[in-house]
């Protein structure tokens, strides 16, 4: 998929907040980036968090 990306379509994002509705908190998106897929007109949105440890549940949780 990454090879597939139009490297000329990236695009970050301001930072997005949104209410994680499992636990009624407030987040803040750490990376939101638009981009293209070469040669068509989809669009992704890639949100990247740093994580400093392991975290069991971060794929579960990152879904969600």
């Amino acid at each position: 998929m990454a090879a597939s990306i139009d490297r000329n379509s990236v695009r970050f994002l301001p930072q997005e907040y949104f209410a994680d509705l499992t636990t009624g908190e407030d987040k803040v998106v750490d990376l939101l980036v638009e981009v293209q897929q070469a040669g068509a007109e989809a669009a992704f949105l890639v949100h990247v968090e740093a994580q400093s440890s392991v975290e069991q549940t971060f794929a579960e949780r990152m879904f969600v």
